[in-house]
């Protein structure tokens, strides 16, 4: 059992796929609307698929989106009102607030997410997580993204804990798993409904949802 726990945020504690597929559905009502509720429902899901889990960058995605659906709009000013609107869609959890409530009291725990500080932050306070652990750790506040070794470590240092004796949590295959697992912690994937993790990535054991983990460690 391990001694520490790590934890994702994004798709992992709060559920950022339905948060980034309500602002889908706000941007085509605001782009697209003079087009058929068929064109617009297509839209949506094919804005939802470009997106791959928040996978795919940014820079990439907002590109896309200007050339797909042919807008007016510059990519980077879509992409400064998607990072000023995304955190206040996100739905808070009261189960996932209770679940991470009573893990401290447990465990050594630490939220590590790549993104920037504010945005992150106004994530946390939206869902009811801000002040629930002590230990964030955000890739726009000590200057390393995830897979990088060194957020991983920062973390590890705050909880004083080996790697060896901590466990990391998430959802993004290269990132979360194989990024924990190369500083030698265990690794548990959040499945996200997908039947297999990404060729040559395997995490200890999978989970649907965050609320199964303790099940998990006790087994």
């Amino acid at each position: 059992m391990p001694v520490a726990v790590l934890l994702d945020l994004d798709n992992t504690l709060i559920d950022r796929q339905a948060a980034h597929r309500l602002f889908c559905s706000q941007f085509v009502e605001q782009h697209l609307a003079t087009q058929s509720f068929g064109v617009q429902k297509s839209a949506i899901e094919e804005m939802v698929a470009y997106d791959q889990f928040g996978y795919t960058s940014r820079k990439s995605y907002f590109k896309w989106l200007v050339k797909r659906f042919e807008l007016m709009a510059r990519p980077e000013m879509l992409w400064a009102d998607y990072r000023a609107r995304l955190p206040e869609l996100f739905i808070p959890n009261p189960m996932v607030c209770k679940f991470v409530e009573e893990f401290v009291k447990r465990y050594k725990v630490a939220i590590v997410s790549n993104g920037s500080s504010q945005t992150q932050r106004r994530k946390l306070a939206r869902t009811g997580l801000a002040g629930l652990c002590s230990h964030i750790v955000i890739s726009g506040e000590v200057g390393f993204e995830k897979p990088h070794p060194a957020i991983f470590r920062i973390a590890l240092d705050l909880l004083g804990c080996p790697a060896e004796s901590a466990l990391f949590v998430g959802d993004d295959p290269s990132r979360d798993i194989a990024g924990a697992a190369d500083v030698s912690m265990q690794t548990c994937w959040i499945r996200l409904g997908r039947s297999a993790c990404e060729q040559g990535i395997a995490p200890d054991f999978q989970i649907d949802h965050i609320l199964e983990l303790e099940n998990h460690l006790f087994e």
